[in-house]
């Protein structure tokens, strides 16, 4: 049942009140909202729609799929009461949820939890929302020193637009305060070097960074017609830099059924990278030697990368190898940074 349809004031959305575009509805005692993007076209318009669950549903970090290795690094880096977390990856893979999860996992009656976002999303209890005044001509660097004022235990932002909301953050995440940040980027060791080519301090975020999440949604293979198929030799094809003994020896895809609408697919797995950034990766930090130099520092220190976090997937079962290496960035599966 559609209970408030909520728009912007001047009729369709400008390309900055999209995301305020919001209908909520209910179905029985759970609430939903949809989130809707027009993108004006030559022949009308094109809608995006986002469908956000009950809150529930992302209420806990053990709700989101996560290797035991990747909850253990978040959890530890959460119970820090200062340091910045960054989430990674390309948009349209959860990083608000998983962002959502943590916050709450922190969130106490005592803790001061804000969020500063350029478009509130379904509110959750508990945390404070702050919009992004964009319309008055409000800049992020502006809103997030206006939130920093109000002394919050922990704060979160979206992808920092530029290098003065960055630094600002990272410097509040050094003096007594714990912050989340999504910053889009191929993978853990992208992200770290996004940050430098912002020309921020490297002494800066090597001192405050303290783990580095990249994540991505991949397409679940449909139970009631998943079978088995050998590895193809065309795909692999495609991506030579994968080393043959990676590979599962047995591929499954869905062959299609009327439980997935003949698509292979039903509902979605997670895979993540983790990178809590130690001693020798805050000095690979300081010195810049990102890229491959910092991949190979990151491999030895037990970090399981995108690939092999998606091939252990591809080996259960869980997904197919096309839908892997056409999701993960080719950056990410081929390890240059």
């Amino acid at each position: 049942m559609l209970t408030q349809v909520i728009r912007t004031p001047h009729g369709r959305p400008s390309p900055s009140q999209q995301a305020r575009d919001r209908i909520f509805f209910r179905n029985g005692a759970q609430a939903f909202q949809y989130t809707y993007h027009i993108l004006p076209t030559l022949y009308g318009d094109s809608m995006l729609l986002y469908l956000h669950g009950p809150e529930t549903e992302t209420s806990d970090l053990r709700n989101l799929d996560m290797d035991t290795r990747t909850l253990a690094c978040f959890t530890d880096a959460l119970k820090r009461h200062s340091g910045m977390i960054y989430l990674t990856g390309l948009p349209g893979h959860g990083h608000t949820a998983t962002c959502y999860a943590a916050l709450q996992h922190v969130q106490t009656p005592d803790a001061k939890v804000i969020v500063l976002e350029h478009s509130v999303g379904p509110p959750v209890s508990g945390l404070t929302h702050v919009p992004l005044r964009s319309e008055i001509g409000q800049t992020y660097a502006a809103a997030l020193r206006e939130v920093l004022l109000h002394h919050p235990d922990v704060f979160a932002l979206e992808e920092p637009p530029d290098r003065e909301t960055a630094s600002q953050a990272l410097h509040a995440s050094a003096a007594g305060r714990l912050a989340l940040s999504t910053l889009y980027a191929a993978d853990t060791v992208a992200c770290i070097s996004a940050l430098l080519q912002m020309g921020l301090s490297s002494l800066l975020v090597s001192r405050t960074l303290t783990l580095v999440v990249a994540q991505y949604r991949l397409r679940r293979i449909c139970t009631q017609c998943k079978t088995s198929t050998p590895p193809s030799d065309t795909v692999l094809k495609s991506f030579p830099s994968i080393e043959t003994a990676r590979i599962p020896s047995t591929w499954y895809f869905g062959a299609g059924c009327e439980q997935c609408g003949m698509t292979g697919f039903h509902d979605h797995v997670m895979v993540y990278e983790a990178l809590p950034i130690d001693a020798t990766l805050r000095q690979a930090i300081l010195e810049e030697n990102v890229g491959e130099t910092l991949r190979r520092k990151a491999a030895l220190t037990g970090c399981i990368s995108l690939l092999d976090a998606g091939l252990e997937k591809v080996a259960d079962g869980a997904t197919t190898m096309d839908e892997l290496l056409h999701t993960v960035p080719l950056t990410a599966v081929r390890g240059t940074g």
